[in-house]
């Protein structure tokens, strides 16, 4: 998973950077009409593209991190109330229900890009393929399944309260 976070990290940066540095390219090209009489064309083409593909990166590739490490927002309200066994069934149906919301988006996932390698559909302006804007999708939805089964049969996945750390009076 650490792979899986550091590649997002990149993405990121990387979104960043592009679309900085387009700006920053825009910008000068205005900054040189007093000086040429014209304005120049410079700027990084197809930028939506590629931002829209990093993007989709760092974002499919950071639900498998948030999964196991177990940093998904969680609401307590009912667990802090239920015993510790009451407490392990929650997580084990929880971990259940999202493997299989996973795997039905995996599947459905697999699917589309089938379909869209087969139009040969490909993006606005650099022509990119579809199919490797599913990739890392598809990537990202088969190593939250891993990341869900590891957490939870790796590592404790019951959630604790407040009264587990308590010191018995």
């Amino acid at each position: 998973m650490a792979v899986a976070g550091a590649i997002a990290f990149v993405a990121i940066v990387a979104t960043v950077l592009v679309t900085l540095t387009d700006i920053g390219l825009r910008t000068a090209s205005q900054l040189m009409v007093p000086f040429t009489g014209h304005r120049a064309t410079w700027a990084i083409p197809g930028v939506v593209d590629l931002s829209q593909l990093l993007v989709l990166v760092a974002a499919a590739l950071s639900i498998p991190v948030a999964f196991y490490n177990g940093k998904h927002v969680v609401i307590d309200l009912i667990d802090v109330m239920l015993s510790k066994r009451l407490r392990a069934l929650s997580a084990l149906c929880g971990a259940a229900l999202s493997v299989w919301l996973v795997g039905a988006s995996l599947w459905y996932g697999a699917g589309e890009m089938a379909m869209q390698q087969e139009m040969h559909t490909t993006s606005a302006t650099l022509s990119i393929p579809y199919v490797y804007y599913w990739m890392p999708l598809l990537a990202g939805l088969a190593l939250s399944i891993v990341a869900i089964v590891a957490r939870f049969a790796l590592f404790d996945a019951v959630p604790k309260t407040d009264a587990d750390e308590a010191p018995y009076v």
